[in-house]
């Protein structure tokens, strides 16, 4: 059980990393003409966001025993 805890907590670590990172390398600048990507970035982010949530529901399944 406390193996458990220390995988899901450095999981949890990795993917607020994943999250810093992808928020810090997808930040759009304005173009020379003005234009900026600002839509996929927000697109990109939710994505990202849903992808972590089904996986942190996924292992919230698992730690209850649920096999998939």
């Amino acid at each position: 059980m406390l193996g458990s805890y220390v995988l899901r907590w450095q999981v949890n670590q990795i993917s607020v990393l994943q999250i810093k990172f992808s928020i810090a390398g997808n930040r759009e600048f304005p173009r020379i003409d003005g234009s900026s990507n600002n839509i996929s970035y927000k697109i990109n982010l939710i994505e990202r966001f849903t992808i972590l949530i089904v996986l942190a529901y996924l292992s919230n399944i698992r730690d209850n025993g649920i096999s998939l």
